[in-house]
């Protein structure tokens, strides 16, 4: 009788050894990432009757502008199919441009385009919960539809979150990744095995794991779908060199958990911290970590599956090294291999490398050999070492790193962090916010700089008592930073539409010029840091807010100052306290108490931002229920802060179309910032026509933040193609703003034609008739030398434009050559960062020596 050959099955057990099924469960993290379920949205809806523009949203933060699809829709459009949509989707929105109408049938979610998800017209009807000013109407019977009544451009509609991927469709989609990952174990094991690498399962999982960390620490922060392969690479590597340089200091094992764990960690709190704060973890934050600490245990904390995956990958840092040693489960798994060909393969043309592979991999450090010769083991850490620290420096040296964004507004730190990793643009806002003293700097040159300049402020001091003598000093002092404010419309090319005749009309008793800024179309806070204290961001990185990264103690400020003398203080901004962090740093200034737009129910809006017209009463009504004498008050208005696209609630009262064929766009947000700012000059005036009456002394302090980002159409009407010219002035064209010091006493009329934010401390004591610091009296020689020290450039007291100092290099040397610049620069150093601050020379008022 024939025997049949057996069918030999015993590549089966080699393929599907335990080994390799748990060395494939390590390399998922990498293929989810490569493999995202990235969706497809398809709008089905009725051909509109005006053509017009349908933009997808694809996430549901505030950066979801930044991720958006925008589709042309003419008349006979019937359907649109928006890719690119990612499994962490929370929200889905569409905006609407030019169509004013639409009959909506579904809206339906696929994945590699098989339909996963269909909303018909009642389930979409009841998943929107915010539509802006679209007004909404189910129609028909069966199907119905959905009709939707656009009335202006930019109009949004909101559907609630849902969750359109069922479980079925993940167990599908992870069976899919590993069956993918278990065949590149195949290859994987085959190459480790041919170049002499004894412990494969723990080498892929020391190599796989920070990636691991990595992908489910950023999908845990919801952001996973955000960042683009080379950012994931960056982290990844990043996590990796730490690993590589820790392993040859310590072992496999430790390094793997150290790394690993630490990180686990710390996306875990990044993750809680952006919940409970509404941004990120922030290196500067790490000095508050006993505040947080002490807080944390006020907040309800929940186990959503993501961050239930990231506490298993923090548990398997912690705990799978060690486990893979344990002798059950060596033996389990060596035990399972005994049928598999043992050896390793002698010959070829790989043998040549056997010495640095074994010297790599040995297990010497599981404690299940004998230990290698001293001198390998010694050349195997300093390979390790070697290896970890070029990865690492690479990575910091590349343009990819260099190139990253450290942008400090909310929402783009949030937009930042999503976009490139949680570790890397830490590591990022870090370097960019570090500061070093400039060349030169001592504590002896600090007190060389306090005494020459008390005995300048006592000088100036006897001669402000001489001067005021008899006069009024205000008793009221009125502080408003308006949003935005400026006179860009009317200045620049003489258009005959005036935006703020009544600011511009005033002049007696007023003082008033062009204030220089350091920002323009945002950056709020730096206007507002220089104007108080008297610090220039001249002296400080480029691209920073001290706001966010430098006050962290008690700083001299007009508020401080006041108070020390007997003020009574309170600040005011109508929108959220934690906007560029002034949660946190107001007390450090003095502002105190600090009203938001939380202790007003009701306020009124325009374009969604408090009124002037309210925030101004608001401010006079707080001023009238202080019960000191003497008050000073701060306030930061929000009214005509940007965009400037239209809205319903605002009819333009300015028309800019003739010039639009001039500048070569669109006009309209000239034309609405032109409104608000008008807007503004009517509750100035009712404010100044009120303290006018007022039978105390008032002094009321108005000045612009910075100019509005109006777009190029505007910018190219407004300054024309090139913004540089010899004049230094005009380089700074796009920082101006005014100001005026206006009192309902006598004060001499005075103009200044040029003033940077950092000197209206000075001015304002000045004009008030207050004696002055031996900081303030440094500011104002400054000030006759150079009049504007900006963040862009400098301006002497003849016109002449200095160059900036942003560059490092560049700034010492301008400072060297120039003795007073470097003493403000050292003053302010030891003012924001030195320990050991000579605090006398910021609050001390020096009194008069008495005559020998």
């Amino acid at each position: 009788m024939r025997h049949r050959n057996k069918l030999d099955l015993s590549f089966l057990s080699h393929c599907f050894h335990p080994e390799k099924l748990l060395a494939a469960l390590f390399l998922i993290p990498f293929l989810m990432f490569f493999f995202q379920p990235r969706m497809g949205v398809r709008l089905q809806f009725d051909p509109p009757k005006e053509a017009g523009q349908i933009q997808v949203y694809r996430t549901d933060s505030s950066v979801s502008f930044n991720y958006r699809s925008v589709f042309d829709v003419s008349k006979t459009t019937t359907t649109l199919q928006a890719d690119g949509l990612h499994e962490d989707l929370t929200v889905f929105r569409l905006r609407f441009t030019g169509i004013r109408e639409l009959n909506l049938q579904q809206i339906q979610f696929r994945f590699f385009g098989v339909p996963v998800k269909t909303m018909r017209a009642e389930e979409i009807a009841s998943s929107i919960f915010d539509a802006t000013s679209i007004r909404t109407e189910l129609k028909g019977k069966s199907p119905q539809e959905i009709r939707l009544y656009i009335p202006s451009d930019n109009a949004d509609l909101y559907f609630k979150p849902y969750n359109y991927l069922s479980f079925p469709f993940w167990a599908g989609y992870l069976l899919v990744l590993y069956g993918i990952s278990l065949l590149l174990v195949q290859g994987l094991f085959a190459l480790l095995e041919r170049i002499g690498v004894k412990n494969r399962l723990e080498e892929i999982l020391f190599f796989s794991y920070p990636a691991a960390v990595v992908m489910f620490g950023e999908l845990a922060n919801g952001s996973v779908s955000a960042m683009d392969t080379p950012y994931f690479f960056l982290n990844y590597g990043g996590l990796l060199g730490l690993s590589l340089v820790l392993r040859a200091l310590t072992t496999r094992s430790l390094s793997l958990t150290l790394v690993n764990l630490f990180f686990g960690v710390a996306y875990l709190a990044n993750h809680f911290v952006s919940l409970f704060r509404g941004r990120p973890i922030l290196p500067w934050d790490i000095r508050a970590m006993n505040t947080a600490a002490d807080v944390a245990a006020q907040y309800n904390y929940t186990l959503t599956p993501r961050i239930l995956c990231l506490c298993l990958v923090i548990l398997g840092a912690a705990t799978l090294p060690y486990l893979l040693k344990l002798s059950v489960i060596r033996d389990f798994l060596e035990e399972s291999g005994k049928k598999r060909k043992t050896g390793v393969h002698r010959g070829g043309v790989l043998s040549g490398s056997r010495f640095s592979a074994e010297a790599f991999y040995t297990k010497t450090e599981e404690g299940t050999e004998a230990k290698k010769p001293l001198k390998k083991r010694l050349a195997a850490r300093a390979l390790f070492f070697l290896s970890g620290a070029a990865l690492l420096a690479l990575l910091h040296l590349s343009p990819l790193y260099g190139n990253l964004q450290t942008d400090s507004w909310d929402v783009y730190i949030v937009m930042d962090y999503q976009r490139q990793g949680f570790p890397a643009t830490f590591l990022k806002f870090y370097e960019s916010y570090q500061v070093h003293a400039p060349k030169g700097y001592s504590q002896a040159e600090v007190e060389r700089i306090y005494k020459e300049y008390a005995a300048l402020a006592r000088k100036e001091n006897a001669k402000t008592a001489e001067e005021f003598a008899g006069k009024k000093h205000p008793a009221k002092i009125l502080m408003i930073m308006n949003e935005s404010l400026s006179e860009i419309s009317y200045e620049n090319k003489a258009i005959e539409q005036d935006t703020m005749p009544f600011l511009r009309s005033l002049h007696k008793n007023t003082v008033r010029g062009n204030l220089y800024v350091s920002v323009r179309g945002g950056g709020t806070c730096n206007t507002e840091f220089e104007s108080l204290t008297g610090n220039s961001m001249a002296f400080l990185p480029a691209n920073t807010y001290p706001y966010e990264g430098y006050l962290n103690r008690d700083t001299f400020s007009l508020a401080s100052y006041f108070k020390n003398k007997g003020y009574e203080i309170a600040s005011l901004h109508l929108s959220e306290k934690k906007n560029w962090n002034r949660q946190t740093v107001y007390p450090y200034l003095s502002l105190e108490p600090f009203f938001s737009i939380r202790d007003y129910p009701r306020v009124p809006t325009l374009r969604g931002y408090a009124t002037d017209a309210f925030d101004l009463e608001t401010l006079q009504k707080v001023e009238e229920k202080m019960s000191g004498r003497k008050k000073f008050l701060f306030n930061v208005t929000m009214q005509n802060h940007g965009g400037y696209a239209p809205t319903n609630d605002l009819t333009p009262t300015f028309s800019m179309k003739k010039y639009e064929k001039e500048a070569g766009g669109d006009l309209n947000p000239l034309e609405v910032y032109d409104t608000v700012v008008r807007l503004s000059d009517d509750a100035i005036k009712k404010l100044i026509d009120t303290y006018q009456k007022d039978p105390e002394p008032v002094m009321i302090i108005i000045y612009g933040d910075h100019q509005p980002a109006l777009g190029d159409a505007a910018d190219k009407l407004l300054f024309g193609e090139e913004q540089a010219g010899e004049d230094g002035k005009e380089k700074l064209a796009k920082y101006k703003t005014p100001f005026i010091i206006w009192t309902n006493y006598e004060t001499p009329e005075k103009r200044i034609d040029a003033l940077s934010a950092n000197y209206l401390s000075y001015l304002i004591l000045k004009t008030a008739g207050e004696p002055l610091t031996p900081y303030e009296a440094l500011i104002g020689r400054c000030f006759e030398e150079y009049p504007v020290i900006s963040a862009y450039g400098i301006l002497d007291k003849d016109g002449k434009y200095v160059e900036n100092m942003a560059d490092a290099e560049n700034k010492d040397a301008i400072l060297q050559k120039n003795e007073i610049l470097l003493d403000y620069a050292y003053a302010q150093y030891n003012n924001l960062f030195d320990k050991n601050r000579v605090e006398k020379l910021f609050t001390q008022i020096p009194k008069e020596e008495p005559e020998k």
